[in-house]
């Protein structure tokens, strides 16, 4: 079910910092017509630390009606409260989501006991399938592969989206359990593949949504040396897109290539003007835009 390219969406805001709907489905219209399978909503990328509850069912909702069942639609649900993630993991199923991504809680980390006990009251209250999400870079808590396997047992936990950067993890989770292993870092798709995983979850998307699919595609059909000139390709802009904490890049580059997505909540704040130099640099020299 989860297998290919999937967009973390970023959220546009207005000038006023609310949702900009408009702008949005658009987005969505583009990463339909560019062939994405999924579109990931109130992801790390689309600062869902920064929606607020009605903000997030919104979007969700929005996105599910606008779409329309042409390709799938995954809504991040994880919290670090297990009873406002079992509650809008529960909202997210009956707004008609196709699966739910769920960050392991982050800043009052829980041990392994915990941890287990927080996803599964998540899956005992729902009956969707869930992608894990494991991205120690954000949450301080790199859960393990033995974790990990015991939460597969679990009915409706299906996948996981791997953002460690481990290659020898990754290789691991495909090895010693049944769950689709998505990776979550866009500088080693082909190489995540190469090792048993189905797919990405993307920022990258977000700017080029055909070369990820194409990407992937290519991949997972044998056709790794296209797939692996695609990677190196687009390397430069990978890193443009992390020289700082995600989204704020993405969302520069968006902006720069006329996508009207906005600026960011606080805490986040706009780049320094040395490094959008440095970032216009790479597009133009790399890419003539």
């Amino acid at each position: 079910m989860f297998i290919g390219s999937f967009v973390a969406i970023v959220t546009p805001f207005k000038d006023d910092l609310t949702i900009n709907y408009d702008e949005l489905e658009r987005l969505i219209e583009w990463q339909i017509d560019s062939k994405t399978d999924g579109i990931v909503v109130c992801g790390t990328t689309g600062e869902a630390a920064t929606l607020s509850l009605e903000e997030k069912l919104e979007l969700i909702q929005f996105i599910i009606k606008k779409v329309d069942k042409r390709v799938l639609v995954i809504a991040g649900t994880g919290t670090n409260c297990t009873k406002t993630s079992v509650d809008l993991s529960k909202k997210a199923e009956e707004l008609g989501v196709d699966g739910l991504l769920v960050v392991n809680p982050y800043y009052n980390k829980g041990n392994n006991k915990g941890i287990f006990t927080h996803y599964k009251m998540i899956n005992d209250a729902v009956n969707i399938p869930i992608i894990l999400y494991n991205v120690p870079s954000r949450t301080g808590m790199d859960m393990s592969v033995e974790l990990i396997k015991e939460l597969s047992n679990l009915e409706n936990i299906i996948a996981i989206k791997e953002a460690s950067g481990d290659l020898k993890k990754f290789k691991q989770l495909v090895k010693k359990t049944d769950l689709i292993v998505l990776s979550g870092n866009d500088d080693i798709i082909v190489k995540s593949i190469r090792l048993g995983g189905k797919g990405v979850i993307s920022v990258l998307s977000n700017v080029k949504p055909i070369i990820v699919r194409e990407m992937v595609y290519y991949a997972m059909t044998g056709k790794e040396e296209i797939a692996e000139k695609l990677q190196r390709r687009y390397m430069p802009l990978v890193d443009a897109l992390f020289i700082e904490v995600n989204p704020i890049p993405v969302k520069m580059i968006m902006n720069y290539l006329d996508h009207n997505v906005g600026g960011y909540r606080l805490p986040l704040a706009p780049m320094s003007k040395s490094l959008k130099r440095k970032v216009v640099k790479i597009l133009f020299e790399k890419y003539g835009i």
